[in-house]
């Protein structure tokens, strides 16, 4: 799901401008309501800096069920939260869920709706650094769990997983959020082996092999239907560009990395590619649910997906009569590292509206706590024993029930245990091939970095991105399809890192990546 301030926002003035005006109006309702607190503890926050103690009421109501309604990504098909698996992590978790699934593709978009409205669920997921979420954290629309948490001995499943993630996404200092839990290694570009085992083309081991192994896939129609697609845009493959190398301005501020001239190297990489052919003229446009699609009905060569979706794209090509087809991972060098990234442990925020109660805030950081039991780990990866898996020799394998039911979105909004392997296991591959594709991945995660993009924090850069953000994306395009040339785009982005205000920002990068140095 996926990154950073650019590739996964898209920002429009006037919705930061709704949620700002939204959100001052939310602040005063609630600092008028019953729950907002005294003007000498601060409105709806805990006394003296700690969470308020329960009532016995309270207490008497931590035995029923608790009532949550959620806001949650959906990647797959709406789950039936009656079945056997929902209905088990209801029990084992003491709640009842109401869960608003919104496609990925859809949900920043349904996301700046519900922000701009100040009308919140119990617990909502965001895209990490995505900045109207920011800015309604720092207006007060969430609750700060720092001093809910403390020093986690209430919390023992989150302790193991919660301070070192924190420290790349607190906000001035506090934490808003807690993580959608992923293993460090989780995405890569995949690609169809068996197509170039057909040219005779080994697997590539760098940037410019790629290339030229998808131009002959492209010429050749591999996909046999006149309209092969070669590869998508994904910044991902700027890793191998440098982008994750501090690069800092005469003035000491460090430089937003899509706006180094490593990134720009890497916008003229992809600029050979649509050219070539391999990249298709409505790049621009496609989101990634269309993306994913042409990859598993065999219209394209690869596509950046979750490791263990080797196997899925491979299960799905097949059954759709490609008996031959075989997806498999690529680890590419480019001119200045590799075309690999690894995540901080996360894959976006999960967030409690701060018109949640307190006490009821206490208990659903405790029923966080309890999905992030290593015990559970197996229910929500693997579903109920006997219903949608077996177990035969030590090795797990899903039930025709189980294929149905088990996937990411049983995840999507509760921190889980870290589990190494889970992105790079499939449960419904082999064990061959699970015990193959680990071993295939090993080396990666001593050479994988997590992107620089992703964690760098500014006031300021909340500030001034918005303003340019869908300008920079239009000139990039401009520059990658010819419509203006290098020079240009290289001069328009000089422009922006010498006005001041991105200036101001850089010199607060610099300061925060100092800090999550220490």
């Amino acid at each position: 799901m996926r990154k950073g301030y650019i590739s996964n926002i898209r920002n429009k003035k006037k919705t930061l401008s709704m949620v700002g005006m939204n959100l001052i109006l939310a602040m005063l309702v609630a600092a008028c309501s019953p729950t907002g607190g005294s003007s000498g503890a601060g409105q709806g926050t805990p006394a003296q800096g700690t969470p308020a103690q329960g009532t016995g009421t309270a207490a008497r109501d931590d035995q029923k069920p608790l009532d949550l309604k959620v806001m949650s990504f959906l990647y797959f098909q709406v789950p039936d939260m009656k079945n056997a698996v929902w209905t088990e992590i209801q029990k084992k978790l003491n709640v009842n869920l109401t869960v608003d699934w919104v496609p990925q593709s859809d949900y920043t978009s349904k996301l700046d709706i519900v922000l701009a409205s100040g009308d919140l669920p119990d617990i909502i997921d965001s895209p990490e650094n995505y900045l109207p979420t920011v800015n309604a954290a720092k207006q007060g629309l969430f609750w700060d769990l720092t001093p809910f948490l403390g020093d986690y001995k209430d919390y023992p499943n989150l302790k193991k997983i919660v301070p070192e993630w924190s420290k790349y996404f607190k906000i001035d200092g506090k934490l808003y959020s807690l993580p959608l839990t992923r293993p460090k290694l989780n995405v890569i570009p995949q690609i169809r082996k068996d197509w170039l085992d057909k040219l005779g083309l080994p697997m590539p081991q760098t940037m410019d092999e790629f290339a030229a192994d998808l131009k002959q896939i492209v010429q050749k129609n591999m996909a046999g239907n006149g309209n092969t697609i070669g590869m998508e845009f994904n910044d991902y493959y700027s890793r191998a560009f440098g982008t994750n190398e501090p690069v800092n301005n005469s003035e000491g501020g460090l430089i937003y990395p899509f706006l180094t001239k490593n990134y720009t190297d890497f916008v003229a990489w992809y600029r050979d590619r649509y050219a070539d052919g391999v990249l298709p003229k409505e790049f621009s446009v496609m989101k990634g649910a269309q993306l994913q699609d042409m990859f598993t009905s065999g219209s394209s060569a690869s596509y950046v997906w979750n490791i263990y979706h080797a196997w899925t794209a491979t299960d799905a090509l097949r059954k759709k009569g490609m008996t031959d087809a075989n997806v498999d991972s690529l680890i590419m060098k480019g001119p200045k590292g590799y075309a690999l990234e690894r995540t901080v442990g996360s894959g976006g925020y999960i967030l409690i509206s701060k018109k949640v109660p307190e006490d009821k805030v206490k208990r659903i950081l405790k029923m966080f706590d309890q999905s992030a039991d290593p015990a559970l780990l197996d229910l929500f990866t693997y579903g109920i024993e006997g219903v949608d898996f077996t177990t035969a020799d030590g090795v797990k394998k899903l039930t025709d029930v189980g294929k149905k039911e088990i996937d990411t979105d049983l995840y999507q909004f509760v921190p889980i245990a870290d589990d190494r392997w889970l992105k790079v296991r499939d449960p419904q591959a082999s064990k061959e091939w699970n015990e193959a594709k680990i071993k295939e991945m090993e080396p990666v995660e001593n050479i994988a970095q997590v992107p620089l993009s992703t964690v760098l924090f500014s006031d300021s850069w909340l500030k001034v991105w918005s303003k340019y953000s869908d300008e920079w994306t239009a000139m990039r395009t401009k520059a990658i399809t010819g419509a203006i040339s290098m020079q240009d785009y290289q001069a328009y982005v000089d422009k922006l890192n010498n006005m001041p205000d991105f200036k101001k920002a850089y010199k607060e990068f610099a300061e925060s990546y100092k800090q999550m140095q220490q």
